[in-house]
């Protein structure tokens, strides 16, 4: 190689570096952070450990989440001493809030996991509802268990852009009047947040497959104050898509505005065996206006 054509190749070498910022990612420049609010948000029914293996299925989980590396995990199933394994095994700093739907630290939760390094907690803007008629204490519509929703409200520690994040675990297939109502007040509480100006994301194991009726309420219901889509289908509209089951039950949904789009979206399914469910992960972007 002569010396102009090897001088020629280290600049473009150095070009394409400076260019896609490392490892083929292009990096937002400062106004284009402060307009725009960029996330990798994960759902992820974990199971309960209950003569699921939990020891076995464990460091798989831990394995999913630290390949992934998402900046927010709406996390369904799992007790206390689950949650409490993963923050202290993943690589990341995330913290975490929620309740167990049984109430306090007892039993199965919603909790939502961040990354604490970028994202703090309005404390006073987040909580929990039980989805039943008496939501301020566990409780639940009928059926087997109670259940729950919980949400946060973060603020971005660079930009100071504040969001939501409701995350649910609906009731079971087969108790569709449950569901239905459950859903009812989930958008209602959404379309009720205190900051409106806030963008709002919601994950969950709705336990609905996407003809059911359940999801087609959370995507067009006459009377659903919060319209949504499905960040999936906006990556992929028409192709299968299993999350657990047979099925797609679990979803990472947003306001049905032109802001919110999604980059990319797809099933985690390697390493195998951590839950019955396989996680959904979607790049979502909320356009400031």
């Amino acid at each position: 190689m002569s010396l102009r054509k090897f001088v020629y190749v280290i600049i473009l070498l150095v070009f394409l570096v400076i260019s896609c910022g490392g490892k083929g990612v292009v990096k937002d420049s400062p106004e284009e952070s402060f307009n725009s609010l960029r996330l990798r948000i994960m759902s992820f029914n974990i199971q309960q450990p209950y003569g699921t293996e939990w020891d076995k299925r464990k460091d798989i989980v831990v394995a999913i989440i630290n390949n992934e590396q998402p900046d927010i995990i709406g996390t369904q199933e799992a007790v206390n001493y689950q949650r409490d394994y993963l923050i202290s095994k993943i690589a990341d700093n995330y913290a975490w809030f929620g309740s167990g739907r049984d109430g306090d630290d007892s039993g199965e939760g919603s909790w939502i996991f961040w990354k604490a390094d970028k994202f703090a907690i309005d404390s006073a803007s987040s909580g929990n509802f039980w989805l039943s008629d008496t939501p301020e204490i566990p409780s639940r519509f009928g059926g087997l268990y109670n259940r729950i929703c919980t949400y946060v409200r973060l603020i971005d520690k660079v930009n100071k852009r504040s969001f939501y994040v409701f995350n649910i675990h609906n009731y079971l297939q087969e108790e569709f009047d449950y569901r239905i109502k459950a859903v009812r007040m989930l958008t209602e509480r959404i379309a009720c947040r205190e900051y409106q100006e806030d963008p709002v994301f919601i994950t969950g194991d709705f336990n609905s497959p996407e003809d059911d009726a359940v999801t087609i309420y959370m995507k067009k219901g006459t009377d659903n104050p919060v319209k949504c889509r499905d960040s999936y289908r906006d990556y992929d509209p028409a192709g299968l898509v299993i999350t657990g089951f047979g099925t797609k039950l679990d979803y990472i949904y947003y306001p049905d505005y032109p802001n919110y789009s999604t980059s990319y979206s797809y099933v985690v399914t390697e390493p195998s065996g951590a839950s019955d469910h396989m996680p959904i992960v979607a790049d979502v972007v909320y356009y400031y206006r």
